[in-house]
Order: structure tokens, then C-alpha cells, then sequence
């Protein structure tokens, strides 16, 4: 009887609930990740130290890793071996090997470590900047999230960088330049190696919606913001975009795990269901007459406020162009199409951010010129390859380009 009493017992409904707790929690998607910088003053070795230490972060932007490109391929054999939960690392350009040395590179160098699919961005770097070894760019798939971001380490002030401050604005600049053409969940991250105020890209980032996650974290719950550097100034930032900042959770400085510089880190609780974009209205395409002449009236003249000027002046060309259509005998404008000049704001709408960037091709492949987020310019681009690969001639890709 206790044998046939023990048959007739199951186990894994507590364990596999079903179909219906499975739906209720892809309903909700809300997850906690986190992301985080920090300066190890050389990565090389140190992959046990990442994953006892840091195995807690989904990603992290780190600085001045010294990595050569021995260096760098001893660093990634290191993680595998150490069976690191960390799969991805993508550096910049690798650091020049130090002398008298044959691994070891100089003191410079940057990366982006994951536990995600990560792959630099395919973008068209200015003269000398992703030579310096101090920048670069990349997108990681995180929480089936498309998270873009960059990494700078910038030049650190004194007899052996004479013009830091000018070089590091320059990298920063122009980083933040690339950044400002995608769109979705994005982060700039470093050690930046001045303290706030003190470089020109500061007030940029803050025009475009970044701030700091340790400001973030003193604006909401009001805690204090603390020195990253050596504690006694404040040199390491991660900034964080607009879609970001209302899912920060928590903000975590720790100076214990390295020498000079604290870990900073970010934590975050929102899925690709609970995020909005900022979208800005556009009229639809629409087909003007090749020429009609406008008549504007005494309002457009006699407004001296040149926002609502330029609205009026708009909406006159667009009533008359849609006038002289019908004259024509062609489809007047309808709603969708009028409204050019009069949307002073974004929409918060809530989307899915699947979208990623192109990957990077071959040596010998075109590379993209475009890094921003767009399926259709994907969709393009990799037809592109395609029509490489059945080897077109140089004129005909150049005319597709084109």
C-alpha cells in the first residue's frame, strides 16, 4: 500500500507551475539589471577578481586596461577558462606594447565586458580618434534590450599631457555626437579624469538629456554624491539617457574592490514592455504643387513672436498648397498631413526596444557610415552585402551607396 501510495505522488507543480504563472511573468517583464565603470589601473590578470567581485553586474565600461592585443586575447582566454559568466569583451583599439615588454601594454586602453551579446558599433570615427585607444562604442543586448553606449577614458592633466583638457573635450565631443543620432536606452561611462564643470562636454550631455547616475540618485532619494577617485575627488561618471533615468532603482560607489578608483554602479528595474520613448510628431510626406504662390495674411505679419511666426507661416502654405491641389483636380491635404512647425514637444509613448545596430562586416566589406538605430538602414545594408558578395564592381556598390 505505501509503495502504490508513492506511485501515485508527483512531483514539479510547485516547481513548474504551468502556462498561466509562465504568461504572468512575461506579462510583467519587470526585471532588475545593472550596469556599472570602473578603472582597474590594468585589467590583465585580473579576470578572477571581475567574477568573484563584480559577478553581480550585466555590464560594465572599464578604463586605462592596458591591454595590447596579446594582452587582450590572454585577458578573454583568462575568462573562459575561469568559466566567467562574462562571454563578451569588446576593447577599443588596442594600447601599443609597453617597452622591454612583451605583453603589457602602455597606460591607456578601454573596454566593454558583458554577460550579454555585445558588438562594437560600425561608426566613422574622426581623424586619430580611435587610434588613441581611449574610446568606443557598442550596443549589448541586455534583457532582450538593445542598450547602446560609449566608453571614454580621457587624458589625465599634467607635464606629459599638456593640452588634456582640449584632447579629452575633443574624444568626449565627439563620442556624444554619436550618441545624439541613436535613439532607445543609452550610457556614457568612464573615467573621464576631470572632476565636473571642467571639460565643455559636461553642459552637452546635460542638453541632451544625460545626467549622472550619482545626481540621479541625489535628486530622488537624495543621497549624497560621493568622490570616485583616490576619495578625495570625483573624476568617474556614468550617464545615463532620458529613457534610462526614470528606471533607476539604486546607485551603488564602492571603493573596495580597487586601489585608486571606486566602482560605480547603476541599478535598474524595467523589461522591453514598461519603457517610453520621447517621439516627436511628423506629418506625413505630401505632394505640393511644383509651383503656387502664397498669399500670407495681416496675422503672420503683424506676430512678432517668431515661434508662433513660423507655425503660421506653415499652416498658410499648407492650406494654400492644399487649395491649389484641388484646383489641379488633385486629393486635397487631410489631417495627418498638416502641422509642420507647430509640435513644440515630444510624446512619451511606451515601445519595444529590439531594435539593434548594424554589425560590423569583414576587413575587405563596406562599413557602415551611419551608427544610429534604424531597421530600414539595416534591412538596406545587409542587402548591400549581398549584392558584395556576388561581387559587383566598385562603381555599381558605389552607385547603390549613393
Amino acid at each position: 500500500m505505501i509503495l502504490i501510495s508513492l506511485l501515485l505522488l508527483h512531483r514539479g507543480e510547485a516547481l513548474n507551475p504551468g502556462p498561466a504563472f509562465d504568461a504572468a511573468v512575461k506579462a510583467g517583464r519587470k526585471r532588475t539589471w545593472s550596469v556599472g565603470t570602473f578603472n582597474p589601473s590594468g585589467l590583465g590578470g585580473k579576470h578572477q577578481v571581475l567574477s568573484s567581485y563584480l559577478n553581480h553586474g550585466n555590464l560594465w565600461a572599464v578604463t586605462e586596461t592596458h591591454l595590447s592585443s596579446q594582452g587582450m586575447k590572454s585577458f578573454r582566454q583568462g575568462l573562459k577558462w575561469s568559466d566567467s559568466e562574462f562571454s563578451y569583451c569588446i576593447g577599443g583599439k588596442p594600447v601599443p606594447l609597453r617597452s622591454h615588454s612583451c605583453a603589457t601594454g602602455s597606460w591607456n586602453g578601454v573596454a566593454v565586458i558583458s554577460k550579454s551579446p555585445t558588438r562594437a558599433i560600425p561608426v566613422a570615427w574622426g581623424d586619430q580618434t580611435f587610434e588613441t585607444s581611449r574610446v568606443q562604442l557598442a550596443a549589448t543586448l541586455c534583457e532582450d534590450m538593445w542598450i547602446t553606449g560609449g566608453v571614454l577614458y580621457g587624458e589625465p592633466p599634467g607635464v606629459n599631457h599638456p593640452t588634456a583638457c582640449e584632447n579629452t573635450d575633443t574624444l568626449a565631443i565627439e563620442v556624444v555626437s554619436h550618441l545624439c543620432q541613436m535613439s532607445g536606452l543609452r550610457y556614457f561611462a568612464g573615467d573621464f579624469n576631470f572632476e565636473p564643470g571642467g571639460l565643455e562636454v559636461f553642459q552637452l550631455l546635460a542638453d541632451a538629456g544625460f545626467k549622472d547616475i550619482q545626481d540621479v540618485a541625489f535628486e530622488k532619494w537624495g543621497k549624497p554624491i560621493q568622490n570616485t577617485c583616490k576619495q578625495s575627488t570625483r573624476k568617474d561618471y556614468f550617464f545615463i539617457s532620458s529613457e534610462l533615468i526614470p528606471f533607476l532603482t539604486g546607485v551603488e560607489v564602492d571603493d573596495t574592490v580597487w586601489a585608486d578608483h571606486a566602482v560605480l554602479q547603476g541599478y535598474f528595474s524595467c523589461g522591453p514592455n514598461l519603457l517610453t520613448r520621447h517621439m516627436w510628431k511628423y506629418p506625413t510626406e505630401v505632394k505640393r504643387p511644383q509651383s503656387f504662390d502664397v498669399r500670407f495674411s495681416s496675422a503672420f505679419a503683424h506676430e512678432m513672436d517668431p515661434t508662433k511666426k513660423y507655425a503660421i507661416m506653415w499652416s498658410e502654405v499648407e492650406n494654400q498648397a492644399s487649395e491649389e491641389n484641388v484646383r489641379l483636380g488633385k486629393a486635397p491635404f487631410v489631417h495627418q498631413q498638416h502641422g509642420r512647425g507647430a509640435t513644440l514637444d515630444t510624446k512619451l509613448v511606451q515601445t519595444t526596444f529590439h531594435r539593434g545596430p548594424v554589425k560590423p562586416g569583414r576587413r575587405t566589406d563596406i562599413q557602415p557610415l551611419f551608427g544610429g538605430l534604424s531597421q530600414k538602414h539595416a534591412h538596406w545594408f545587409r542587402q548591400l552585402r549581398r549584392l558584395q558578395s556576388n561581387h559587383l564592381s566598385d562603381s555599381e556598390r558605389h552607385m547603390i551607396l549613393m
